[in-house]
């Protein structure tokens, strides 16, 4: 699967945060339960934000390790799913996220953590190493507030896979020049709404670790629009 948009502002530009195309191929670990590339798993739940059920699945809680700065904030605002396969595919999906922010604003494309959420030798982990590597490079770490919702999650047939789907929203969500503080923002717009989907895998020897193995992200997801 190819990632379309990796995390990198144009820090000469003075762009926002957002994300801006990049090549990328996870091969053929996309394959999940024996599926081709590209297949649909065979269940398919949507988590609604407006669910008000209690969850009866523990949650995958964030990463302590994981923890950002006070002026940075990734807010996933969405309810734990029932199913134990799909809370634990979902949370980690957002601690493989944490694990991004994580390497950024520490300045470390090795970042060991983000081995913990990405498959070694996957595009996910190619994609969440070229991000951090950009903003290195470019200078800029990340501040404000970036906002996750609407999920959904389709499992594999043998539970050990699943597809996630989410809407992200960095209208709120910045860069910010390293050396002088200066803030790198830009208006709303259309390329403020993001969406991803995530390829998990479930690590073979801890239930409740899954483990990214590919990331596709569109821009201008205007149906994330709320």
């Amino acid at each position: 699967m190819r990632a379309t948009r990796v995390i990198a502002a144009a820090l000469a530009a003075g762009a926002a945060l957002t994300l801006t195309a990049c090549g990328g191929d996870s091969g053929g670990s996309d394959t999940i339960d024996g599926g081709a590339p590209g297949s649909s798993p065979t269940a398919t739940v949507t988590v609604s934000p407006s669910t008000t059920a209690p969850p009866t699945a523990p949650p995958v809680t964030a990463d302590p390790r994981l923890a950002l700065p006070n002026d940075l904030k990734l807010v996933f605002d969405w309810p734990v799913p029932a199913d134990h396969a799909e809370a634990a595919a979902l949370g980690n999906a957002a601690n493989y996220l944490r694990s991004i922010a994580h390497g950024i604003v520490a300045r470390k494309a090795d970042d060991p953590l983000v081995g913990q959420y990405a498959q070694p030798g996957s595009g996910a982990m190619t994609y969440a190493r070229t991000q951090i590597q950009r903003a290195v490079d470019g200078g800029w770490t990340q501040t404000g507030t970036d906002r996750y919702y609407r999920p959904t999650v389709r499992l594999g047939s043998a539970k050990n896979g699943a597809t996630v789907g989410f809407c992200d929203f960095q209208g709120k969500a910045y860069g910010k020049d390293v050396r002088t503080g200066k803030l790198l923002s830009t208006a709303v717009t259309d390329n403020s709404y993001l969406y991803f989907t995530i390829v998990m895998a479930r690590f073979p020897t801890g239930a409740d670790l899954w483990q990214a193995v590919s990331v596709d992200v569109k821009a201008k997801a205007t149906q994330c629009k709320e």
